[in-house]
């Protein structure tokens, strides 16, 4: 079985499957898709890049990652924030859930991807 057989994440970045959403930026060794590897130096400076553009777009209190396998030889990489105004009681990994989360318009998801995908152009060309 390859890493993308058997993976909703992976099938995903393929194109396929329920959970397709556009790709927002990608190398030879990183997708980032809405919703980032061979070596871990690039994954890790994909996620800093978007911690970064996630705490100064939105104020953020902190940005979390999560790394998941499901059980397949890959990993996949999520960066999230959590706004000021989060409960105390709002697990890290539910700041989105509570009924007062702080959401973005479609306009203004647009202009977060434009900012992601040029600082991510900017790490690719180096």
């Amino acid at each position: 079985m390859t890493a993308a057989e058997g993976c909703p994440i992976c099938a995903k970045h393929c194109g396929a499957g329920p959970l397709v959403s556009p790709v927002l930026w990608s190398d030879d060794l990183v997708v980032v898709t809405h919703a980032p590897a061979r070596e871990a130096g690039a994954l890790a400076e994909a996620a800093w890049t978007a911690a970064r553009v996630l705490a100064e777009r939105f104020a953020t209190e902190h940005v979390f990652s999560a790394i998941a396998g499901l059980g397949v030889a890959h990993v996949h990489q999520h960066v999230f924030a959590r706004s000021p105004s989060t409960p105390q009681a709002v697990p890290w990994h539910g700041s989105a859930t509570w009924p007062g989360a702080a959401t973005v318009s479609p306009g203004e998801l647009e202009v977060l991807v434009r900012d992601l995908t040029s600082r991510w152009e900017r790490l690719r060309r180096g």
